[in-house]
């Protein structure tokens, strides 16, 4: 036989055998809808969880730029926009009401704060498509916080502050909730934050990446009917 005919035979046969290679799809993971993740070190406990959660489900960003207090993720903001999301999930408070020991002065006062998160919600909903979601700041066991060899202090009574504002902002921007801060306080609070009064111990983050996730998915399926 001839020898380009056996040649021809034997790249048919290839084709034949592995239409998986020859004729795939581009790779699922870049038409999945994607979810950005903003917070401080509580949203960096629990965002490797939920990427868990969302797999194949969902592309989840989560990056330590996007930002720690309001003022940090409003400095940062074109990360996000840049990322084109479809969701973006958005909490910042703990930074925010952290409170210097020598000095009584908060990172930034409840008027500041508020005005932040004014100009976050309306750079996304002005420069995205993005459905937003706000997560209210989680709670603080003070006696804890207080032993924490650190110059700053956190007080839940300011958390409760800092969540009213923000959910008198997002309401009023028509800003879905993400209500973490009840959600840990109908658990056994003293069981899930950790020695430090602030940071979660791994059945904890569990619990905020399955509320995360469970929202998460609620909006992106809102989204896709939409």
């Amino acid at each position: 036989m001839d020898i380009s005919l056996i040649r021809q035979l034997a790249c048919l046969t290839l084709l034949i055998l592995t239409p998986d290679v020859a004729l795939s799809d581009p790779p699922k993971q870049a038409q999945l809808p994607k979810v950005v993740l903003i917070g401080d070190s509580i949203r960096e406990g629990y965002a490797p969880r939920v990427a868990k959660e969302l797999d194949g489900k969902a592309t989840v960003i989560s990056s330590e730029e996007f930002g720690q207090n309001s003022a940090e993720v409003l400095a940062h903001l074109d990360r996000v926009i840049n990322a084109h999301p479809d969701v973006v999930h958005f909490n910042c408070g703990l930074r925010d009401l952290a409170q210097t020991r020598r000095t009584g002065q908060m990172t930034n006062t409840l008027e500041r704060y508020e005005e932040n998160l004014k100009r976050i919600v309306s750079r996304l909903q002005r420069e995205t498509n993005a459905t937003l979601v706000f997560a209210t700041t989680t709670p603080v066991i003070d006696a804890r916080h207080a032993q924490r060899k650190v110059d700053f202090d956190r007080h839940d009574a300011d958390v409760l502050k800092y969540n009213e504002i923000a959910l008198r902002v997002m309401k009023n921007a028509n800003v879905a909730i993400d209500d973490l801060n009840c959600v840990v306080r109908q658990g056994t609070l003293d069981a899930l934050i950790g020695a430090d009064g602030v940071h979660f111990v791994p059945s904890g983050y569990d619990v905020l990446a399955d509320t995360v996730s469970a929202c998460l998915l609620k909006h992106l399926a809102t989204k896709v009917r939409n």
